[in-house]
């Protein structure tokens, strides 16, 4: 499971009460949906992180959550790095 947040250019407030708010729904997701480790992927995610966010996935260990803004663009392109990473879901294979 991943998480994306658009709209982040209308949430209003200072920048603490953003993080607050961002930190309450992390911690959100951690406790009632059972995730062991929610990590903000944001501008300044390396991605390398990204890479273990989506081999991790589907561990359900961890949960990145995107904080993007389609006016502005911003987080876009981490949203569309992580995807591309995501290994390929083949719901047509047969067992022989």
């Amino acid at each position: 499971m991943f998480v994306v947040i658009t709209k982040i250019d209308m949430v209003e407030g200072t920048d603490k009460e953003k993080k607050n708010k961002l930190k309450s729904l992390m911690t959100f997701i951690k406790n009632e949906l059972h995730v062991h480790k929610v990590y903000l992927a944001d501008k300044n995610t390396p991605q390398e992180m990204l890479n273990i966010f989506a081999e991790n996935l589907q561990q359900q260990s961890i949960c990145p959550v995107f904080w993007v803004s389609n006016k502005t663009g911003e987080g876009i392109q981490k949203l569309k790095s992580f995807l591309a990473r995501l290994p390929k879901y083949d719901s047509y294979a047969t067992q022989v």
